[in-house]
């Protein structure tokens, strides 16, 4: 289930991020895509989560 949360949450920042660089968007967006309480848990911020996603799994 981790897994699959986590996967959410990646493909929801990806388009967001590749759609408007990482200034153009918050970790709200993407955690309205995915699971709020969950992104705000894995990635406090958006610059927390852009290495996970570029760097992959």
């Amino acid at each position: 289930m981790a897994a699959e949360v986590d996967l959410r949450i990646s493909t929801a920042a990806r388009e967001l991020f590749l759609a408007r660089e990482l200034a153009g968007v918050s970790v709200g967006e993407f955690a309205c895509r995915a699971s709020k309480a969950t992104v705000y848990t894995r990635f406090p911020t958006k610059e927390a989560l852009f290495p996970a996603i570029t760097l992959g799994p």
